[in-house]
């Protein structure tokens, strides 16, 4: 009866360890942040940097209507992270778009927001891009500023 009840708790501590969500390591960045990325619309796109105790988990840029040449289009813009650090600060997010040649198509300017200290955070604004740059650009500068 002991070895069953071992085996038991064994195979229970096997099975908590498998579902367990490993958490993604955060690089250390400067502030401000600055990286490139491929673009792909309308899917996360990995940062993992912490900047200043803030730590930037995914970035995500969704057309909310058809991209058309010649016409505006409505994006969201969705950042998700947390600031393990006590204390509030305030985030400047800015975004270019560049085509496959390097040349910059747009410029994109959410509000900067704020992130309380010790939570969680998930930060969702609406932006405007030519249908024309969000079609020709195959990569993402993201620049991130923190201040306290």
């Amino acid at each position: 009866m002991a070895r069953a009840s071992t085996l038991f708790l064994a195979c229970l501590l096997l099975a908590g360890g498998a579902f367990a969500q490993e958490q993604p390591a955060f690089r250390q960045g400067e502030n401000p942040y600055q990286e490139e990325l491929e673009l792909t619309l309308g899917q996360p796109m990995k940062l993992y940097v912490e900047v200043a105790g803030t730590r930037f988990a995914e970035l995500t840029i969704t057309p909310q209507a058809a991209v058309e040449p010649g016409k505006s289009v409505k994006c969201q813009v969705l950042i998700t992270g947390s600031r393990p650090a006590a204390g509030k600060v305030e985030v400047t997010p800015i975004f270019l778009l560049e085509d496959a040649n390097g040349k910059n198509r747009e410029r994109l300017t959410p509000p900067k927001f704020k992130v309380k200290g010790e939570r969680p955070f998930e930060y969702k604004e609406t932006v405007t891009a030519s249908g024309d740059a969000l079609a020709a650009a195959v990569k993402l500068w993201v620049f991130l500023e923190v201040a306290e």
